[in-house]
């Protein structure tokens, strides 16, 4: 998801409106004044929205590390198709490291905070590969991919979880962290482990979120919608909640005079973890993706305000 745009200043707009409940939401836009090019929160549930980055790159596969001190995400430099990694080592601050890492995509930590999955192109193929961010070379731990390319990677207790295209056929695949016991689960993808039990997230059909029970391999689905399509659902840390991205119709009002055709967006949803009380985190003109749990219930995420992708963090306000 790559979109180039010229610069706009960035303004925080308080409105109140009043509900069909009778009671009264705050919103906050951020954006340009003059058009619907702005990302809209209802501060109910998200509060102290603030944007980390500034630097105007493309960016992608954001992904917060599991004490919630750092953050690696793929940069596509100016003129470049070719993303690399990048470190935040502070999440709070926009200082980052390039990681040295090119052709770089879909990031998993380990529990350590340091050691970090990602999948790499090698050769022409996407492979699963182990790095640090205190500069520790590669490993490769899919030496042959298992399938056209091993991507979105998982990882809990050593055990990974990723997506493979076998036979023109997305799969969700587990496997040691060493590269064996490959088993491939049923298909789909974007796989995330459950934070404390034996199950997982995915997309299957590109518009229905499951859940898989690997004590019984029991797989159920969550949540579904025909005219949507669905991507990188998350447990919240708690595993009480789930955070995905949502790719469906937004109805584009007019705005300083001019008028926008109504179109199709990616934006941020939050629901319980048996797939009820669906609520919807951003609205607006503009794309909003890659979700990420920090700790104290912080959620990072990537949006393209006024054409440039940064990186933005907020508190979710979870009531269960």
């Amino acid at each position: 998801m790559k979109r180039k745009g010229v610069f706009v200043s960035i303004l925080l707009i308080t409105l109140l409106c009043f509900t069909f409940t009778g009671c009264f939401t705050v919103s906050h836009l951020f954006g340009d004044d003059e058009t619907d090019d702005k990302i809209t929160v209802d501060s109910g549930v998200m509060q102290n929205v603030v944007k980390i980055t500034g630097d105007g790159l493309e960016k992608d596969a954001l992904k917060v590390s599991p004490d919630g001190k750092s953050l690696i995400y793929s940069q596509y430099r100016e003129k470049s198709s070719v993303p690399e990694l990048v470190l935040l080592k502070d999440v709070l601050l926009p200082a980052k490291t390039s990681l040295g890492v090119r052709d770089a995509h879909s990031v998993a930590w380990y529990d350590n905070g340091k050691t970090f999955i990602y999948s790499g192109l090698d050769g022409n193929v996407f492979k699963l590969i182990k790095s640090s961010i205190d500069g520790g070379g590669k490993t490769y731990i899919t030496r042959n991919s298992i399938g056209d390319g091993d991507r979105q990677p998982s990882i809990k207790n050593n055990k990974i979880l990723c997506m493979s295209t076998i036979s023109g056929v997305s799969q969700i695949v587990c496997l040691n962290d060493n590269g064996t016991e490959v088993t491939l689960l049923t298909e789909g993808v974007w796989p995330c482990w459950h934070p404390t039990e034996n199950k997982f997230l995915f997309v299957k059909n590109s518009n229905s979120i499951c859940e898989m029970n690997l004590t019984n391999n029991q797989i159920t689905e969550l949540y579904s919608d025909t005219e949507s399509k669905f991507f990188t659902p998350i447990y919240s840390p708690n595993g009480k909640n789930i955070v995905f991205t949502q790719y469906g119709s937004v109805n584009l009002s007019a705005n300083g005079g001019k008028k926008r055709k109504a179109g199709f967006r990616h934006h941020l949803f939050l629901m319980n973890c048996d797939g009820t009380n669906k609520t919807q985190l951003t609205s607006g003109n503009v794309n909003v993706w890659a979700p990420s749990w920090g700790i104290n219930d912080e959620l990072f995420f990537l949006s393209d305000v006024g054409g440039k992708e940064e990186i933005w963090k907020a508190k979710v306000r979870i009531t269960n």
